[in-house]
């Protein structure tokens, strides 16, 4: 078994989530940030109309393929369907764009991974406000040291899915607005299975990055 870190290497496109009229339900996220907190129903977005890109990640860091890609994926390559769900406008008309919304989550990481919280961390849940302990060396366009997903080995997280959700949350997450902050909610990493990294990259989908986890 490998999986995957699925990343994104150009400038974001679009708005998504929270500001544009996601709804959520909150009761499954933290009591006190709200990270963690469900979606309900279609992801909204704005900015799409002119998007013709086959897999983009949004200014709120939301991971979106096209409808063509989501067909390809499932139909072609027979990748699981769960985590894929179809995004519309804030008038509430489906676009042809897909959110990857993994069901699943993976247990916390394992030490020797490269991801540290950071001190504005949620004191409740302590879930949201990860940061990469590595470092981006522009000269060398590369991170030192190298970024590390550390997992204790479950092939049964596996077994019905292509895609999963770390436990591990990036940003902060308000849920409650006041002063200069708005209702956000921190988002995850997407971990994908071997078969979805393949059928991207023989789809030729460009920007796309995988960073392969470790498993012990």
């Amino acid at each position: 078994m490998r999986i995957f870190n699925l990343g994104y290497s150009e400038a974001e496109k679009g708005e998504s989530g929270e500001a544009v009229g996601t709804k959520y339900d909150t009761s499954y996220g933290c009591i006190k940030c709200g990270t963690n907190t469900k979606y309900i129903g279609n992801t909204a977005v704005t900015g799409f109309g002119k998007i013709k890109k086959n897999f983009c990640v949004t200014l709120d860091s939301d991971k979106i393929i096209s409808e063509q890609v989501y067909h390809s994926l499932t139909e072609d390559f027979d990748v699981a369907t769960n985590g894929f769900v179809q995004v519309m406008n804030k008038k509430g008309i489906l676009l042809p764009f897909y959110h990857l919304r993994p069901e699943g989550t993976l247990p916390k990481m394992e030490e020797g991974s490269t991801l540290a919280p950071q001190q504005k961390q949620c004191d409740h849940c302590q879930r949201n406000w990860f940061a990469y302990s590595s470092r981006w060396n522009s000269s060398k366009k590369m991170f030192e040291p190298p970024i590390r997903y550390v997992y204790k080995y479950d092939q049964t997280l596996w077994e019905a899915t292509d895609m999963l959700k770390s436990w591990e949350h990036f940003g902060g997450s308000n849920l409650v607005e006041h002063g200069d902050y708005v209702i956000r909610f921190a988002r995850p990493l997407i971990f994908v299975s071997e078969k979805f990294k393949n059928a991207f990259e023989a789809l030729g989908i460009k920007k796309a990055t995988f960073i392969e986890a470790e498993l012990l």
